[in-house]
């Protein structure tokens, strides 16, 4: 029990993470969506869908590319990189923490599996945890004073 309390919180951390990544980047409801289809269908469909699934990321880390005009999370760091070089940081890591969250999402959905939670009750945890880890930064930024650069 401890393993998969350890295994969603880092799947709820990880979530979050993109969820203040998509927040900050001021993304559309139609991204918002799209990011929970996709982390739907891993949870469904689990390591089957790790393909499909980073095809998807990079898409919607593309389009990020495409209507967003500057780097922005870097910035504040004082690195001495151009604006170009912050840009491709933030890509990188950006697909960085997509691929290992998709790989963590498809890997811990086969893994309840295996731990003896039926498909329907291992998705249902699953669409939970990465729904409320998605929704809760944007809550807390609703209700909570953060600093501009947070």
């Amino acid at each position: 029990m401890q393993k998969v309390r350890l295994r969603l919180l880092t799947l709820f951390l990880g979530c979050g993470a993109v969820g203040w990544l998509l927040m900050r980047y001021q993304a559309s409801l139609v991204v918002w969506l799209l990011t929970e289809a996709l982390m739907l269908y891993l949870a469904w469909a689990g390591t089957g869908a790790i393909a499909l699934s980073v095809v998807g990321a990079l898409g919607l880390i593309w389009s990020a590319t495409l209507f967003h005009g500057k780097a922005e999370f870097l910035v504040w760091l004082g690195l001495p990189f151009t604006p170009a070089q912050h840009w491709a940081t933030e890509l990188i890591l950006n697909w960085l923490l997509a691929t290992v969250l998709i790989f963590n999402l498809a890997f811990t959905s086969q893994w309840l599996q295996i731990q003896g939670y039926r498909r329907t009750k291992a998705f249902y945890l699953l669409a939970i945890v990465t729904s409320f880890g998605l929704t809760l930064v944007q809550l807390m930024r609703l209700l909570l004073p953060f600093p501009s650069y947070l």
